[in-house]
């Protein structure tokens, strides 16, 4: 019996430092997007955009989000998912609205403890910085993956 207790013990303890290193290793490493980033936001009406206005400990304030130049008022309590994009990737989480102000038009939520960025890209890029030629300028081929490539110009490009 005093064996079962040791190794319940044993294994409650494991838990719980794994839990607690992870969260720690994860809070260290977490990128926040810049003040001003545009964010992309997922409620049950529809998708919207909204700028992030401050980072407050694990809250982020941002700007009602908005549709065709409409403020969208979202209740306390609903269910958002955020796309946030940080530099090596995008943070997509879901959380709840915690606070909405409507004389300053601003959101309130709670940024999971453990959202880490991810890939936004389904292939692999790879980096070559060359100097490449595009319409007679030059440009900077900064990576290529098989979907496409970063340029660097000094001028505008028309798509296509």
């Amino acid at each position: 019996m005093e064996i079962v207790l040791y190794l319940a013990g044993a294994l409650l303890a494991s838990v719980a430092g794994g839990y607690a290193f992870t969260t720690v290793s994860n809070r260290r490493r977490r990128v926040s997007p810049a003040i001003g980033t545009t964010l992309r936001i997922r409620a049950h009406a529809g998708v919207y955009r909204s700028k992030l206005l401050a980072i407050e400990g694990d809250f982020w304030r941002i700007s009602v989000p908005l549709q065709r130049n409409h403020y969208v008022p979202l209740r306390d309590g609903e269910r958002i998912t955020v796309e946030a994009p940080v530099k090596g990737g995008v943070y997509l989480f879901k959380t709840l609205v915690r606070c909405f102000d409507e004389d300053r038009n601003e959101l309130l939520f709670e940024v999971p403890v453990l959202t880490a960025p991810r890939e936004r890209r389904l292939e692999p890029r790879r980096t070559r910085y060359e100097e490449v030629l595009i319409d007679d300028s030059p440009a900077l081929l900064v990576d290529v993956s098989r979907h496409g490539a970063k340029l660097r110009v000094n001028r505008r490009i028309p798509l296509g």
